[in-house]
């Protein structure tokens, strides 16, 4: 609107500025001129300040949103993340459904992430984003054409992680990969050793265990020696 006010008002001074013959033409002129440059510097005040706009920040829930691992990997929790330029600015992939196949990622312009330890089990993501928004309707009716509404004027992302979890780059998401496949047959031999020898000794202080407790005994030993595995395998990664 206020764009067609500006071209109207310059149009209808310019013809009246020309063809103006008396006092009231040439009063006619002078307020169409003063109109021509209230509008211009409205527009101008509306782009490079905002005028007619208010900031208003959108932020998720206390608890925020539910964070799965970046990656597939059973026994492992990742969010990983893509360095950029000396590797001070980071954009993370994460995801917030177990079944998501496309991790969602973080902008660069305007945003700022951060990391902390979580205080429970459960990873969480809580974001605040802060829009530039038309403070009324009379408001969008006039600079609406320019398309500024809604603008993101900042994001900031606190990302929750509890001690399971790790950061990953996306090379070393790969690498480690790499490294679980290309160990497995090896992993699988060393698994059955160690679990066996806990069972043997399990059963050397109490001869007297019963299959369930065996059985038990079992899963823990399994789960124990993956875990390790896996923390042998991110250390390596990470240590590159």
């Amino acid at each position: 609107m206020i764009l067609v006010i500006l071209v109207i008002s310059a149009l209808l001074f310019a013809g009246s500025f020309i063809f103006a013959k008396s006092a009231i033409q040439n009063t006619i002129a002078v307020v169409l001129g003063l109109v021509f440059i209230a509008s211009l510097t409205l527009v101008t005040l509306n782009y490079s300040q905002h005028f007619g706009m208010e900031k208003v920040t959108v932020t998720t829930k206390d608890k925020g949103q539910t964070l799965y691992s970046s990656i597939n990997s059973e026994g492992v929790n990742v969010l990983m993340y893509q360095p950029l330029g000396d590797g001070t600015e980071k954009v993370y992939l994460y995801n917030t459904k177990q079944d998501q196949k496309t991790p969602a990622k973080t902008g660069t312009d305007h945003v700022v992430n951060e990391v902390k330890k979580a205080s429970g089990d459960q990873a969480t993501l809580v974001q605040s984003k802060t829009y530039w928004e038309y403070q009324s309707d009379w408001s969008r009716l006039l600079f609406g054409i320019a398309d500024n509404d809604h603008e993101l004027t900042e994001e900031h992302n606190t990302f929750y992680l509890p001690e399971t979890w790790t950061e990953l780059t996306v090379d070393q998401v790969k690498a480690f990969g790499e490294l679980m496949a290309k160990q497995q047959d090896q992993l699988k031999k060393d698994g059955k050793t160690y679990v066996t020898e806990q069972v043997m000794a399990a059963m050397k202080k109490n001869p007297a265990l019963s299959a369930a407790e065996q059985k038990a005994l079992t899963e823990k030993a399994t789960a124990e020696f993956q875990a390790q595995a896996i923390q042998k395998a991110l250390a390596e990664v990470k240590s590159k």
